[in-house]
């Protein structure tokens, strides 16, 4: 009979050492289901944060989209403006000069006219 109680306490101790491995696996399996439930927090974080800084990226793109384009909106009207600006001095200036050819060329005319009329012609 010692025999058995002796293999009873043996199967017994073996118990009781499984049970203190499978609840030293439940402990660590408990610490890494905490780590990782903070690196999955961590990372939801993260993520949120890298969507909120997109977000704003994108609305200062839209806005200096916005802003660069009435920009370029004004420039163009500033050089259609000076664009007519130039136009009409070019205009005034050919004006001028068409005018003053006209003026020089009836000049020379009323010139020769005089020097026909000259009598040591």
């Amino acid at each position: 009979m010692v025999v058995k109680k002796d293999k009873s306490q043996e199967e017994r101790a073996e118990y009781q050492t499984k049970i203190k491995r499978k609840e030293a696996d439940i402990e660590d399996f408990q610490k890494n289901q905490k780590s990782f439930e903070q690196s999955v927090n961590g990372f939801n974080e993260t993520l949120n944060t890298a969507y909120g800084n997109l977000r704003e990226v994108h609305d200062n793109d839209r806005r200096w989209g916005i802003t660069m384009d009435k920009q370029i909106e004004a420039d163009s009207r500033k050089v259609s403006e000076v664009v007519k600006l130039v136009q009409d001095q070019n205009e005034q200036i050919s004006q001028f000069f068409k005018q003053t050819k006209k003026k020089t060329l009836n000049e020379i005319d009323e010139l020769e006219g005089e020097k026909k009329a000259l009598p040591w012609d």
